[in-house]
């Protein structure tokens, strides 16, 4: 009950108050919580299934929510594997893995639990403006969360943001890949053979 209490404050802190203290408060929070941030992404990536599957009417097959689900929590630990490695390599900074997927859970979560069901009452225009800035939005935080937590400098710490993120997406393409092709498609409906 603990564990959960936490990551609810977490959650509140960091949306009300993306400040460099409240970064640092809630980072001491994220030790013995690794396997609770993998159970956060996992319902995160349930959820946007249904809210993808809700958007496009009730289309999405099994194997593309699967996928979904596979894919999410998959992208954000190689995101925070490879933020974690460049300041390590980079700057010479100690392992920070477990505060820093703590904090990028907290970022990420409440925001888009928040922001996904405005797709049924905004126009797609509007939508994908808000879409853009909580992201610029996010980015902005994870600067500021980065900075804070492994003690670089602001402009170090949005260029490491942003490999993580280019590197995030290569590696979530690659995986899609490797995902998509154990899915085997659709077998098709033989066509009766015509007699002479």
């Amino acid at each position: 009950m603990k564990t959960l209490l936490d990551w609810f404050g977490t959650f509140w802190n960091i949306l009300i108050s993306p400040t460099p203290s409240t970064f640092r408060q809630e980072a001491q929070k994220a030790h013995g919580k690794i396997a609770s941030a993998g159970v956060w992404l996992v319902l995160f990536a349930i959820y946007m299934a249904v809210m993808i599957d809700w958007a496009f009417d009730g289309t999405l097959t099994t194997p593309n929510i699967a996928i979904i689900v596979a894919l999410l929590p998959t992208v954000v630990i190689l995101f925070v594997v490879v933020l974690n490695i460049l300041c390590y390599r980079i700057f010479g900074r100690k392992d920070h893995f477990t505060e820093l997927l703590y904090i990028s859970v907290a970022i990420l979560v409440p925001i888009f639990v928040i922001f996904a069901p405005l797709a049924a009452f905004v126009a797609p225009q509007i939508f994908s403006l808000l879409g853009f800035i909580l992201i610029l939005y996010q980015v902005a935080q994870l600067t500021i969360g980065v900075k804070t937590i492994t003690e670089i400098e602001y402009w170090q710490s949005f260029v490491i943001v942003f490999l993580s993120i280019i590197a995030g997406i290569v590696m979530g393409f690659i995986v899609f890949i490797m995902l998509i092709s154990t899915v085997a498609p659709p077998e098709r409906p033989r066509l009766p053979t015509p007699t002479f």
